[in-house]
This record gives C-alpha cells, sequence and structure tokens, in this order.
C-alpha cells in the first residue's frame, strides 16, 4: 500500500521533529508499505484579515502573543524559533539521505485540493500535529486532519498528539467533524483519547511514539555513523526551546563530582554553555556515549531510555506545562516515574533499573505492533 504521511519534518535543529517522522516512514516500510512524507509545510499558508484576528486571540489566550509579536514586528527570534535558519547541524542531509518525499511542494490546502499525492492512504501523525498554537497561520488547519484527496483514499492517525489536556470549545467544535472522516485514529496520550470522547469520537487507541515502536537497533546503527564526543566522560545537556528552569551552577556542581564535562546542545534554548551543532547522527552518538542526560525534551527522554541512559528532567514551566503530559505518560507506563530534577534531590535519582525498562518497553511494542498490524490493513 502506497501511504503518504502528513507530519511536522521542516526542522533545522529540532533532533525529535525529524526522527519521529523518519521513525514512521520506517515502521510503515518495516510492515511492507510504500511510505513517503507529503512535503507541506503549515508556516506558507496563505492567511485573510479574519484568519490574522482569530490567532492573534488564539495567541492571547495561550499566552504566546508577545513572542509571537516580538518575532514578526521587530524581526527578534523567539527561542522556539532561534536556529532553524542555521543549516549547519545537516538535518537537510540527513531528509535527502533517509527519508521519502513526495514530488510536488505544498504550502496549503488549497494546493493539495487542486493535486493530491497519489496515495491509498494518507496518515496525520505522529507529533503535535492536532496543537493548535503551533498551527501557525489557519485557526483550524484542515490539513493534519487530512481534508483533502478523494474518497477512495483511507485516512488514518497515527500517534497524533494535541500536546495538552483542554482545548477551546471552539476549536474543539471546529476539529470534531473533520476527525469523524478518518477511519482509524490513533493518539500518543490517553490526554487526547480523553479529548476525543469528548467531543464524541469513540473508538480511538493510544499508541507509543513512532520512535519507540520502531525498534532501538535503527537508531544504534545511525548513532555508529555519527562521531563520539572527543571526550571521555561527559554529561550531556540537552535543551529545547520550552519554558523551563536551568540551574545552571546545580549542573556544574553535579558534572564536577564526577570529574565529567558537559556537552550542551540546544535547540531554540541559549545559555552561556557553548552550543554544540551536531548532526542527528551525532546527536543519537552523544546521548549513546553520556555518562547522564539532562533534558526538558520528550525525544532526548526518549532516546535516553532507547540508549539506556541514567537521566534527569527539568520540569517545563508557565503555558509550556501543557505540554508536559505526553513525558509523565511514558515515565508512567515505565514505571520510572520520579526521574525530575528538584530542589530538594537535585540530580541525585536513583539510578534506573533498564533489564525490568526494557522488558516493559518490549511488552508494550509487541502488543501494539500486533494491534496496529490489524487496524492499518483497513
Amino acid at each position: 500500500m502506497r501511504i503518504g504521511i502528513v507530519t511536522f519534518w521542516w526542522s533545522q535543529c529540532n533532533y525529535g521533529q525529524v526522527l519521529q517522522a523518519f521513525a514512521l516512514l520506517k515502521y510503515f516500510n518495516q510492515m511492507g508499505h510504500d511510505a513517503f512524507v507529503i512535503r507541506y509545510d503549515h508556516r506558507r499558508e496563505p492567511v485573510n484579515g479574519a484568519e490574522r484576528v482569530q490567532k492573534i486571540m488564539l495567541l492571547l489566550l495561550s499566552g504566546r502573543l508577545i513572542g509571537y509579536l516580538l518575532k514578526r514586528y521587530t524581526g527578534r527570534k523567539t527561542a522556539a524559533h532561534c536556529g532553524e535558519a542555521d543549516s549547519s547541524r545537516g538535518f537537510d542531509g540527513f531528509r535527502n539521505t533517509h527519508m521519502f518525499f513526495s514530488e510536488q511542494e505544498y504550502n496549503s490546502l488549497a494546493s493539495l485540493r487542486r493535486c493530491p499525492p497519489h496515495a491509498d492512504m494518507y496518515v496525520c501523525g505522529s507529533d503535535q500535529i492536532w496543537n493548535p498554537t503551533l498551527w501557525g497561520r489557519p485557526l483550524i488547519n484542515h490539513v493534519y486532519f487530512l481534508d483533502f484527496g478523494g474518497p477512495e483514499v483511507k485516512r488514518a492517525a497515527f500517534a497524533a498528539s494535541f500536546g495538552q489536556k483542554t482545548l477551546s470549545r471552539r476549536i474543539s467544535r471546529g476539529i470534531s467533524s473533520l476527525l469523524s472522516h478518518l477511519d482509524v485514529i490513533t493518539v500518543r496520550e490517553t490526554s487526547g483519547q480523553k479529548l476525543l470522547e469528548e467531543m464524541g469520537i469513540a473508538g480511538s487507541r493510544v499508541i507509543c511514539d513512532p520512535t519507540l515502536l520502531v525498534g532501538h537497533r535503527l537508531f544504534y546503527e545511525l548513532a555508529a555513523k555519527g562521531l563520539r564526543p572527543n571526550t571521555e566522560r561527559y554529561c550531556l545537556v540537552y535543551m529545547i526551546g520550552n519554558k523551563a528552569r536551568f540551574p545552571q551552577k546545580e549542573i556544574l556542581a553535579f558534572a564536577a563530582e564526577s570529574n565529567w564535562k558537559i556537552i550542551f546542545v540546544g535547540s531554540g534554548f541559549e545559555c552561556s554553555f557553548p552550543n554544540e551543532k551536531l548532526s542527528i547522527e551525532d546527536w543519537l552518538a552523544a546521548i549513546q556515549n553520556a555518562e547522564y542526560v539532562i533534558t526538558n525534551s520528550f525525544h532526548g527522554t526518549v532516546f535516553s531510555i532507547l540508549f539506556q541512559r541514567q537521566f534527569a528532567l527539568l520540569p517545563l514551566h508557565g503555558n509550556a506545562r501543557k505540554m508536559s503530559s505526553r513525558l509523565q505518560e511514558l515515565l508512567s507506563c515505565l514505571e520510572v516515574s520520579d526521574r525530575y530534577y528538584s530542589e530538594e534531590k537535585k540530580f541525585r535519582l536513583s539510578p534506573i533499573e533498564y533489564t525490568a525498562v526494557n522488558k516493559k518497553l518490549e511488552a508494550l511494542r509487541n502488543l501494539q505492533n500486533t494491534e496496529l498490524k490489524e487496524l492499518f490493513r483497513l
């Protein structure tokens, strides 16, 4: 079956965004399908005056209006967008080498409706494609609900995430009718499943992020192609541009206790540590060989688990806390919930027993793979 995927894929600095798209492609390939990413970028969507007002109101309610206005009208980049114009990490090369895309580029819903890519099935997911604050210009982005193409094409959501536990009534009403046209709906968090039930959408399944489903061997092979950091023992600090407390003095003290160096990688997050702009393969190798990982990132956590690293999470603050549910559910599922930095414990957390974690992850992976094979036969 030929499968066209709508997801986030274009970042120049967000490792998790690119790797989740890569993992979903590989997952469908492993199932025997011919999968490709539809080259759609919502940042290029045209906008009219009414949509602009609606977008500003949504940003105001979500607490992101000031950052948006600074970025748009003064030319300053907010942390979440910092680094996107810098291609030095080689993400384009990774996409060109390891991923498959539609020949045509699409910059709007209208262009997808005029000339939809040929496929037997369209899939939306994974990542936070249903998070309204990330849609850019349209108030409701119909593309991420597969509102294009002919009726003969099957439609499915794969580990789609809302990135938050609540939605406004206006957003809920707007997307409920779009969701009803999907043949299969799987979401990444139980909080997303609850939102669907509140909209009257029953029968959805909760599944893991594709980076956890596809199997760890794929990422070990990529890490083997990367360059290990030029230091024997180090603590890797990976921060993504979401608001989080950053206890720099405590990080320095923690690393010094074990005579570790610090390697800092920031994706839209800047501090006084030098920012190592690693390729995707080098980033995976850096996690794999770290003595310890400190992060505020969902995928930073995922790959710490896949590479069996000890790690600590820096809790998100402000409006970014809405995105914490995905991390909390993952940690709870694997019974390693106590991984958060706190004033009391600092980074002195109990060691993770990976024998038990690996058994839980493998059992979950086997169960969900069996379910997904049935679901995607349609």
